[in-house]
Protein backbone atom coordinates (compact mmCIF):
# COMPACT_ATOMS: atom_id res chain seq x y z
CA UNK A 1 0.00 0.00 0.00
CA UNK A 2 3.04 1.98 0.02
CA UNK A 3 2.95 5.31 -2.13
CA UNK A 4 -0.79 5.19 -2.21
CA UNK A 5 -2.34 9.01 -0.51
CA UNK A 6 -5.11 11.20 -0.74
CA UNK A 7 -4.26 12.80 -4.06
CA UNK A 8 -4.25 9.00 -5.30
CA UNK A 9 -7.34 8.25 -3.89
CA UNK A 10 -8.99 11.36 -5.15
CA UNK A 11 -7.89 10.80 -8.81
CA UNK A 12 -9.80 6.91 -8.62
CA UNK A 13 -13.33 8.58 -6.79
CA UNK A 14 -13.10 11.29 -9.92
CA UNK A 15 -12.29 8.55 -12.18
CA UNK A 16 -15.35 6.60 -10.93
CA UNK A 17 -13.02 3.29 -9.36
CA UNK A 18 -12.42 2.63 -6.30
CA UNK A 19 -9.77 0.84 -4.39
CA UNK A 20 -10.09 -2.50 -2.82
CA UNK A 21 -8.27 -5.68 -2.06
CA UNK A 22 -9.07 -9.22 -1.47
CA UNK A 23 -8.60 -9.39 2.04
CA UNK A 24 -7.45 -6.61 4.89
CA UNK A 25 -3.36 -8.57 5.30
CA UNK A 26 -3.50 -8.32 1.68
CA UNK A 27 -1.18 -5.66 0.03
CA UNK A 28 -2.64 -6.18 -3.51
CA UNK A 29 -5.12 -3.08 -4.25
CA UNK A 30 -6.82 -3.56 -7.26
CA UNK A 31 -9.81 -0.94 -8.97
CA UNK A 32 -13.27 -1.50 -9.01
CA UNK A 33 -15.34 -0.08 -11.68
CA UNK A 34 -18.99 -0.93 -10.92
CA UNK A 35 -21.89 -0.99 -13.83
CA UNK A 36 -24.07 0.97 -11.56
CA UNK A 37 -23.53 4.09 -8.26
CA UNK A 38 -25.15 5.33 -6.38
CA UNK A 39 -24.98 9.06 -5.03
CA UNK A 40 -25.74 10.70 -1.63
CA UNK A 41 -26.80 14.26 -2.03
CA UNK A 42 -24.87 16.16 0.79
CA UNK A 43 -26.54 19.41 0.17
CA UNK A 44 -30.14 19.10 1.48
CA UNK A 45 -28.83 16.42 3.90
CA UNK A 46 -30.93 17.10 7.12
CA UNK A 47 -29.88 15.87 10.39
CA UNK A 48 -31.85 16.08 13.08
CA UNK A 49 -31.18 18.09 16.24
CA UNK A 50 -31.35 15.13 18.67
CA UNK A 51 -29.09 12.90 16.49
CA UNK A 52 -26.86 16.27 16.23
CA UNK A 53 -26.61 16.89 19.80
CA UNK A 54 -25.65 13.37 20.37
CA UNK A 55 -22.87 13.53 17.57
CA UNK A 56 -21.16 16.26 19.58
CA UNK A 57 -21.30 14.24 22.86
CA UNK A 58 -18.91 12.03 24.15
CA UNK A 59 -17.99 9.43 23.05
CA UNK A 60 -17.47 11.13 19.49
CA UNK A 61 -15.46 12.26 17.98
CA UNK A 62 -15.18 14.21 14.35
CA UNK A 63 -12.11 14.83 12.87
CA UNK A 64 -10.69 14.73 9.15
CA UNK A 65 -7.58 14.25 7.38
CA UNK A 66 -5.72 12.92 10.61
CA UNK A 67 -5.09 9.37 9.59
CA UNK A 68 -5.87 9.13 6.31
CA UNK A 69 -3.10 5.69 5.30
CA UNK A 70 -4.35 4.11 8.65
CA UNK A 71 -8.03 4.21 7.40
CA UNK A 72 -7.43 3.31 3.92
CA UNK A 73 -4.63 0.33 5.55
CA UNK A 74 -7.81 -0.62 7.83
CA UNK A 75 -10.43 -0.81 4.91
CA UNK A 76 -8.36 -2.89 2.68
Amino acid sequence: MDGFGPHDLLECYARGVFPMADARTDEKVFLIDPQFRGVLPLDGLHIPKRLARKIRSEPFEIRTNTAFSKVVALCA
